[in-house]
């Protein structure tokens, strides 16, 4: 992927067909080289996000809002590209999504993603690749937020327990049947 600016004080854009706003602005220096993504890997994977060079990335599809989509937003309010990092072992997919709060990244790992993603981008609609990308983007928002809400809720309930094994700290929920 390419980055270009659109002058001092913009925000660089990617230079291809998903044109998304990158989080940073042009202030004379070097364009970003990195973008942090969630990790969107089998099972639980710390550090929850990695850090994908731009550079490595290659265009596999875009994203185009359409009106039937009925989600509440106007216009090109969400933005996606999909993208196949190609200089990594294994290789793997980023979907980049761009709306008013910024850009945001998920990394799929694993060569089982790239065949499905790139036979997505092939053979669908811009359309549809936007369905299916807001599909994904928001079930990993409401799956990361309940998560989060469940854990708070636990340390309140002071549910949470340290358990320390080989010199290893894991934190584990006691459920609400057993404080009872």
């Amino acid at each position: 992927m390419k980055i270009r600016s659109q002058g001092n004080g913009c925000y660089w854009i990617s230079d291809d067909e998903a044109k998304l706003p990158f989080n940073e602005v042009d202030r004379g220096g070097a364009p970003p080289t990195e973008i942090e993504c969630f990790h969107m890997g089998n099972g639980l994977v710390l550090p929850h996000t990695q850090k994908v060079q731009i550079d490595s990335l290659l265009i596999a599809g875009v994203g185009e809002f359409h009106a039937e989509a009925e989600r509440g937003y106007t216009g090109k309010s969400h933005r996606y590209g999909v993208y196949v990092e190609h200089e990594t072992r294994p290789r793997s997919i980023v979907v980049l999504q761009w709306c008013g709060t910024g850009m945001s990244g998920y990394r799929f790992d694993g060569c089982g993603s790239i065949p499905f993603w790139t036979f997505i981008c092939n053979t669908t609609s811009r359309q549809s690749i936007w369905d299916l990308c807001n599909t994904v983007v928001h079930a990993y928002r409401a799956g990361h937020n309940a998560a989060s809400d469940r854990l708070t809720q636990a340390f309140f309930e002071k549910r949470l327990r340290v358990k320390r094994s080989k010199g290893h700290a894991r934190v584990i929920e006691i459920p609400r049947e057993a404080t009872a």
